[in-house]
């Protein structure tokens, strides 16, 4: 095996990705596959996912380099009360 010389870092957000994620990832293995010269790490966010978005990052993040943040936010309930105003830096509705 050729000694690694190059490096490639992968940033990627992920939200309720289930349906192609595993798509994106036989892909990103194919690179490292094509590649060994180059060391490659990942960099996953994920947040509010409610498929398995999560456990399939992490069980492919388990042998690679990289880093891997979930989180969850609270969900809002935004109701429309008409239209928004803007400020000026004066503080005048434009």
């Amino acid at each position: 095996m050729e000694s690694v010389n190059k490096k490639v870092s992968v940033f990627s957000l992920w939200r309720d990705s289930e349906s192609y994620i595993q798509r994106t990832l036989k892909q990103l293995e194919s690179l490292e596959q094509n590649n060994p010269e180059i060391l490659f790490s990942y960099f996953f966010y994920e947040n509010d996912s409610v498929d398995n978005t999560v456990s399939i990052l992490q069980d492919w993040l388990k042998l690679r380099s990289g880093k891997f943040l979930s989180e969850s936010y609270p969900r809002y309930n935004f109701q429309y009360s008409g239209p928004l105003s803007f400020l000026n830096s004066e503080g005048v509705t434009i």
